[in-house]
């Protein structure tokens, strides 16, 4: 069975600057996102609103300059769509909040997951230990964001996210630590 993911320990080392101002960034970005939730939560909102609003009008202007594919009703009514989303999360940002936030709980699940399945693989040490914390918390707030809608949906999505990075800034900083010492 061939392996999926493989950890070239030799090459982590010799790009250990690279880990330590990954790691510095995402602890630096998680606590910027804890201090100040409901910012970072319009915030994701409304850029995201604002990439569906372009990715619209682009795939939009596509449409009318090759009318007549096959396909162009789909494609209008598609890149008519999405200009509505991201019209809609603009607007009213509450409605895009907590689609995002239905989103979150699927993607911290599946960050759980994966986490895992990495920590399984990774050998020991604080690193090891790490990816398995980070793994159930991901866990973890997947279950206390579904458990906790509507009501928290206006912050949760910044909050959970900081934490989220500040955990996984810690585990890299944990490997970049476990780098310096030779096998």
């Amino acid at each position: 069975m061939k392996q999926i993911m493989i950890f070239d320990t030799e090459l982590l080392r010799q790009h250990r600057g690279t880990v330590l101002f990954e790691g510095i960034l995402f602890l630096l970005l998680g606590i910027s996102a804890i201090a100040m939730p409901v910012l970072y939560t319009l915030g994701i909102d409304f850029l995201l609103g604002v990439l569906f609003i372009v990715a619209g009008v682009a795939q939009c202007y596509r449409v009318m300059k090759t009318w007549g594919m096959q396909g162009s009703w789909p494609a209008l009514f598609w890149s008519l769509l999405s200009v509505v989303t991201g019209v809609v999360m603009i607007a009213r940002p509450m409605i895009g909040v907590l689609a995002l936030t239905t989103l979150l709980i699927a993607y911290f699940f599946l960050e759980s997951i994966i986490k895992m399945s990495m920590a399984i693989r990774f050998g020991s040490g604080s690193q090891k230990f790490w990816m398995v914390v980070s793994s159930l918390i991901s866990l973890f707030l997947a279950l206390l964001i579904g458990s906790g809608l509507p009501g928290t949906a206006s912050w949760v999505l910044g909050l959970f996210v900081g934490i989220d990075l500040a955990i996984f800034g810690v585990m890299v900083l944990a490997l970049w630590g476990a780098l310096g010492k030779k096998a």
